[in-house]
């Protein structure tokens, strides 16, 4: 499961930009 958790860190960092911006 290791796409899994791949996948979740791509996604928070994803979130972050986005609330930075």
């Amino acid at each position: 499961m290791p796409l899994r958790t791949q996948s979740e860190k791509r996604n928070k960092k994803i979130e972050k930009k986005k609330q930075e911006e």
